[in-house]
């Protein structure tokens, strides 16, 4: 489906993940979508708390879902616009996303950075392709021991994705404890289009790194504001409730 062939008022389906959501008024809510063909949206969903049918779970963030859209009128003016979440019909929960404090934090760090930095109606099937991969594929992930790294990897592709540079550069010489081998999986996971994160995060399950600090992801935040020159408020709220090591 192309993005200029939508016609406001029709209703289309795209495969959409669930990145959080709102409640609008007693029984609404409004729902933050990356999809498939529109990329990164809000959609209201009428009745959300009571129709356990249309909705129920599905609509939690980390789902990933085929979703049915009613189109708002002003979609091609360049604004954002709100369309109209008819049904959603769950492909994916991903289940073991849920299942651990440190997974939990992850991902939503991750769905939070896709909500804050990315801009409504830009179609980019790449990042939609990325985070279901990222999903998908730390099945048999350790969060607990390489969560920080998981968060930090997806941080730099989007980072580069966007063509705004390498958040990691500056530190990786001074990372002298972490083998080249690593950087070079780093790099070869993050080529081209066909983002390798399976093998990587295989690959990362069996390196024993050190642990990233509170510390680390200030210095990459620094360097995110080096290079986008974007603030990132849910970010520096997140750092300042975390421990620090």
């Amino acid at each position: 489906m192309s993005f200029d062939e939508v016609r406001s008022g029709t209703v289309v389906e795209s495969h959409a993940i669930i990145l959080g959501g709102s409640t609008f008024k007693d029984n609404d809510k409004i729902v933050r979508l990356m999809t498939l063909d529109f990329g990164r949206i809000s959609a209201i969903a009428i009745n959300a708390q009571k129709s356990l049918k249309r909705f129920g779970a599905a609509i939690e963030p980390m789902s990933y879902v085929k979703a049915h859209l009613k189109v708002p009128r002003d979609i091609h003016s360049g604004n954002s616009a709100l369309f109209r979440l008819e049904k959603v019909d769950l492909r994916d929960g991903f289940s073991h996303m849920r299942k651990s404090y440190s997974a939990i934090e992850t991902t939503m760090f991750v769905l939070r950075l896709l909500v804050d930095v990315l801009p409504e109606l830009v179609p980019d099937p790449q990042i939609f392709k990325v985070l279901g991969r990222f999903l998908r594929d730390t099945q048999n992930f350790d969060f607990g021991k390489d969560g920080s790294w998981a968060r930090a990897y997806f941080w730099c592709w989007l980072t580069r994705h966007l063509g705004y540079g390498d958040l990691m550069e500056p530190w990786r010489f001074e990372l002298s404890e972490i083998p080249d081998e690593f950087w070079m999986a780093w790099e070869t996971s993050m080529e081209g289009e066909d983002v390798l994160l399976g093998e990587f995060f295989e690959y990362l399950c069996q390196c024993e790194l050190p642990a990233r600090s509170s510390k680390h992801d200030v210095q990459l935040y620094q360097r995110w504001l080096e290079l986008s020159g974007i603030h990132w408020e849910y970010f520096e709220s997140w750092v300042k409730n975390r421990p620090h090591h």
